[in-house]
């Protein structure tokens, strides 16, 4: 652009050191004008599970600690432990040195919060007390017929079912052992040469091995999320294929299967789309400097929808079930008979949808104004694309 000139250029460098142990720690109970008043005095992880645990020291002789207190509430450290947050985006860690910006990516981004296992690992103790109290001599076995059952094949959804249940993900977390940390103190020789691990001292300029195509295919994080491992049910045991044919339709964007079904030269249009969610033409266009107008306009037929000029990607090709494309339609519809907004609840009223659902879809192409607290198109219309492709425009018009 003439009227937003490019001042400078600046080197970036992918540092490889950390980028598999490189973790960010939220503490979201702690105001940031509050934070631990001492470092923890002990660190572990369980890294293929995204696990850790901090404990920090607690001062037994404050005015603030129970005296009085049952055993086994007095701790001598107050244990964190994290719970993993989905990613939305991808995070790195930047350092600016010398003119040269050095990135290394995040494994994950962990939250701590209180562990209270001592006061389960109480009450578990108390219980098999009683147990063991109540336990009467068991009279002797007897011969009984038994009839053997030859256990069917599981599906590959039953079997996902089972593997996303609370007990078998116990299992896996149970299963790997915990991995000590040292804890270096910010102003530390060690934690200084910790730093020095962010910086990459590669010069060579790195080759890229992907194509363009395949570059927005990997950029699709957004759309990454759980969404081929559908819901566990209550009792994984009791499903079968009856009920699995009842659960195909999910409120979420759909992944791995976005191409399914599409003819290829449609292809590098739909992951475009599906990765900005609402585009302009002339965007698209110079994204696919290799595509013509006329190539660009032919695909939209096939994968996309306009309003207003606004293009965004055919609901059927981005949503899982009928219920979910009926949803984000009439979202869209919604917000382009009313530019100045709507509000999250107002479409859930109107349309009988879950809130979440609501806000998930909202956020693939619109933003929320915070004063009026609207949702509004992330981009304005382009009356443009309606004159200078009417044909078109009138054939994919939601």
């Amino acid at each position: 652009m003439d009227d937003d000139p490019v001042v400078r250029e600046i080197p970036v460098h992918l540092a490889d050191e950390l980028r598999r142990n490189l973790y960010m720690v939220q503490f979201p109970l702690r105001p940031t004008y509050r934070p631990m008043p001492e470092p923890p005095r002990r660190a572990r992880i369980k890294p293929e599970n995204q696990l850790m645990q901090l404990d920090f020291p607690v001062d037994q002789r404050s005015d603030h600690f129970d005296q009085d207190a049952e055993e086994y509430l007095k701790q001598k450290h107050l244990r964190l432990q994290s719970s993993s947050v989905p990613a939305l985006s991808n995070y790195a860690v930047g350092v600016f040195r010398q003119g040269q910006l050095h990135l290394t990516p995040l494994s994950a981004v962990v939250q701590m919060r209180p562990s209270l296992k001592h006061i389960d690992d109480a009450v578990n103790d108390e219980e098999e007390d009683m147990e063991v109290e109540e336990k009467v001599e068991q009279p002797a076995a007897e011969l009984k017929e038994v009839q053997f059952q030859f256990k069917k094949k599981q599906s590959e959804r039953a079997i996902s079912a089972i593997q996303n249940s609370y007990a078998y993900k116990k299992q896996q977390i149970d299963a790997e052992n915990w991995i000590e940390l040292q804890v270096q103190d910010k102003s530390s020789a060690g934690a200084d040469d910790e730093f020095e691990n962010l910086f990459s001292e590669k010069e060579e300029e790195v080759v890229s091995t992907m194509t363009p195509d395949e570059y927005i295919k990997a950029m699709q994080y957004r759309a990454m999320a759980s969404v081929e491992k559908p819901a566990a049910p209550t009792n994984p045991a009791q499903t079968n294929e009856e009920d699995e044919e009842q659960k195909d339709e999910t409120m979420e964007p759909v992944a791995g299967h976005l191409l399914d079904g599409v003819d290829a030269k449609y292809a590098d249009v739909l992951r475009l789309l599906a990765t900005d969610q609402i585009m302009h033409f002339d965007t698209l266009a110079k994204l696919l400097p290799a595509r013509s107008e006329n190539d660009i306009l032919g695909s939209l037929k096939h994968v996309a929808v306009h309003v207003r000029g606004r293009i965004l990607p055919t609901s059927a090709l981005v949503c899982r079930g009928e219920t979910t494309v009926r949803a984000r339609n009439d979202i869209i519809k919604a917000l382009t008979k009313t530019p100045t907004g709507v509000s999250r609840m107002e479409l859930v009223k109107r349309f009988s949808l879950d809130a979440d659902v609501v806000k998930t879809i909202l956020t693939e192409f619109a933003v929320l104004e915070p004063t009026t607290r609207k949702w509004s198109f992330r981009l304005g219309p382009d009356d443009s694309f309606t004159k200078r492709f009417p044909a078109v425009a009138k054939a994919i018009k939601l």
